[in-house]
């Protein structure tokens, strides 16, 4: 998996590029077209950051048992819109 991705931005559905590191460190990211900000709400950091490891740990092992997977989409929150 790439640490540079893009979301769909929930206000107008334009790409917002994020890093996947800074996200779960807190940081948010804007939407160029509409000026939208987002960021993983805070409610839900602890589940993401867990369930990132545990993906990160498991992903180079041959014997790893398939590991449910989840959307960003379901941590993100609109925290400003310009």
């Amino acid at each position: 998996m790439s640490l540079n991705q893009t979301i769909s931005c929930p206000v107008c559905s334009s790409p917002i590029a994020y890093n996947v590191m800074q996200l779960i460190a807190g940081a948010s990211f804007e939407c160029k077209t509409c000026g939208a900000v987002i960021r993983i709400a805070p409610s839900s950091m602890n589940e993401v950051k867990n369930t990132y490891e545990n993906y990160m740990s498991l992903k180079d092992n041959s014997n790893a048992r398939k590991v449910n997977t989840f959307d960003i989409n379901e941590f993100i929150e609109v925290v400003d819109k310009v």
